[in-house]
């Protein structure tokens, strides 16, 4: 009788580890409530949707990033889209990648995923954009395409504004096949004579006279550093003189926080021109030694266009390569010449 009791027991117990083994949840592979990170490495202001509705998910500024939750049981297409910052004031607003594969799949299978957002190779955008700054002091003008009558308007101001008063910049938006000319009003004026691209920005100055170009960009490179070129003119410093004060100027450019890089580009556009002259002075007491005495100046232009001019650099130093230090160090220096050439930049 005892041992039937036991065998009782025991199946009883059995049955009762059965039941919990099998009372939780199911395990699957799939569960929702993971977590996406996405990190925005590019320049421009990252919106995020999902899906064939575009939904919005997350905005991402400039190098930031943000988790979200993912919350769906199936694979979901998230979007990235760009805000492109012509002006101060005004972007582009969610301007779409040329490439039609620019999308991440995300499914649920992993419980973390992270996601690098980078600047898309172009955008799907077939308008060129004018952008024009009225810098003259003889009032407001407005603008004109080739032949026509009419007065275009800018998309940076709202109602339909034509008018661009003295120290305005305005904005345009044009077909690139249509456009071969621009013309300013009331003085009949004709420039930008050029073949305009889609996806491009065309800056354009006015200083009461003359209207001439700044520089030509793609939309993929605005809120980028602009590159500059230098030259060298005057006395033939050597190659390794000429780096130490490439390399003193290329830090400058960025330690007052000017939007330029040096470029190995001589093209047109913007450049730096150094002008040095070095004489020798001859053996006196109390050293008796041949000296170098040197004067530099710096100048910033853009299409030929003198827009900023240094202060004179003067030195007299032992060699070649201690003036060429000394030019790096006051060109570092020279506050003045650096707002001079923001200025003329904005």
């Amino acid at each position: 009788m005892k041992t039937r009791h036991h065998c009782c027991f025991f199946g009883s117990l059995l049955i009762f580890l059965a039941a919990c083994a099998s009372s939780g949840p199911p395990v699957t592979e799939n569960q929702t409530g993971g977590t996406i990170l996405f990190v925005n490495k590019s320049s421009f202001t990252v919106h995020i949707v999902r899906g064939s509705g575009r939904i919005d998910v997350v905005t991402l500024a400039p190098s930031s990033s943000a988790e979200v939750p993912n919350e769906h049981g199936t694979v979901e297409n998230y979007y990235p889209l760009f805000d492109i910052p012509i002006t101060r004031t005004f972007s582009i607003s969610k301007a779409s990648p040329l490439e039609r594969d620019n999308y991440f799949q995300i499914d649920n299978t992993k419980n973390y995923q992270e996601i690098e957002i980078a600047a898309p190779k172009g955008f799907n955008d077939n308008s060129a954009y004018i952008l024009f700054t009225n810098n003259s002091k003889g009032g407001g003008v407005s603008l004109s395409r080739n032949e026509a009558a009419g007065y275009m308007t800018g998309i940076n101001f709202p109602d339909g504004k034509f008018n661009v008063n003295e120290g305005e910049t305005m904005l345009y938006r044009v077909n690139p096949q249509e456009l071969q000319s621009l013309r300013i009003n009331p003085i009949n004026l004709v420039f930008g004579e050029i073949a305009y691209q889609p996806s491009f920005v065309y800056s354009f100055t006015f200083d009461g006279n003359e209207a001439f170009p700044i520089e030509a960009r793609p939309l993929t490179a605005i809120g980028q550093n602009a590159p500059v070129a230098l030259e060298f003119t005057g006395y033939q410093l050597s190659p390794q003189n000429r780096t130490i004060i490439a390399n003193g100027l290329r830090d400058a450019l960025q330690s007052w926080g000017t939007p330029l890089e040096l470029s190995d580009n001589t093209g047109p556009g913007y450049l730096l021109t150094l002008f040095i002259n070095i004489n020798q002075i001859p053996p006196a007491p109390p050293l008796n030694t041949t000296l170098l005495r040197a004067e530099a100046e710096i100048v910033f232009s853009c299409f030929g266009r003198m827009m900023a001019k240094s202060g004179r650099y003067s030195v007299t130093e032992l060699n070649e390569a201690m003036v060429a230090r000394f030019v790096s160090e006051q060109i570092q220096w020279d506050r003045a010449f650096f707002a001079d050439v923001m200025e003329a930049i904005e």
